[in-house]
């Protein structure tokens, strides 16, 4: 069972646009950034962050001229699969610096709503935290969801991961208003896949 106490949190990571929903005690709270995403965004998203924020996430040296190209030529092709690892990697790291741009317009919505702690750089323990977008869901294997989520978010505390594998969430979002026993049904149903807990601990 999730917690009522904490926060839920959803993101979902697309070609054109990143979408982050939170919700803390009934109240909801949503950025959509249609500047932003991992194919038809590209241009306007490296308008707005530096190369060498990108490069950060990869575990291999990328000139940011050849990164730049590679990222200009998926916009132009936003529906093709990456071919090689390097490919992938640069398209997880993009995945990771639009979240963070998209957190960055949520995090003001929490200041003041969390008990009067106010937040900085991080968020509170989210149950659930749930992952969504073809970048995650879609990924080799469920760990490079889970590393793109932590690494973008940081949340703190203790925090349940899900994955939106079959693009649930807004289905579910639109059912809840005409048969809310039916959302309840499909996530007691493992409609969403569970990756594990993430404990976070904070402190000097």
């Amino acid at each position: 069972a999730w917690n009522a106490n904490k926060p839920a949190l959803a993101v979902d990571v697309g070609s054109a646009s990143v979408v982050l929903n939170a919700s803390q005690n009934g109240r909801p709270m949503t950025v959509v950034r249609t500047d932003l995403g991992v194919g038809y965004s590209l241009p306007q998203l490296l308008d707005q962050v530096d190369m060498d924020d990108i490069l950060r996430w990869l575990p291999y040296e990328l000139s940011p001229v050849l990164a730049r190209d590679l990222l200009l030529n998926k916009s132009l092709r936003p529906h093709s699969i990456p071919q090689t690892q390097e490919e992938l990697l640069l398209e997880q790291a993009v995945a990771r610096e639009a979240l963070r741009l998209a957190l960055q317009d949520l995090l003001p919505a929490w200041i003041g709503r969390l008990d009067g702690r106010r937040l900085k750089a991080v968020i509170p323990p989210c149950d659930p935290l749930i992952a969504g977008g073809s970048i995650m869901a879609r990924a080799p294997f469920h760990g490079h969801a889970v590393l793109i989520l932590l690494d973008a978010l940081q949340p703190t505390g203790v925090s349940e991961v899900y994955l939106d594998e079959y693009d649930l969430v807004p289905m579910l979002g639109a059912v809840a208003s005409v048969r809310p026993l039916a959302v309840v049904q499909t996530l007691q149903n493992r409609g969403l896949t569970f990756l594990g807990t993430v404990v976070s601990p904070t402190g000097p």
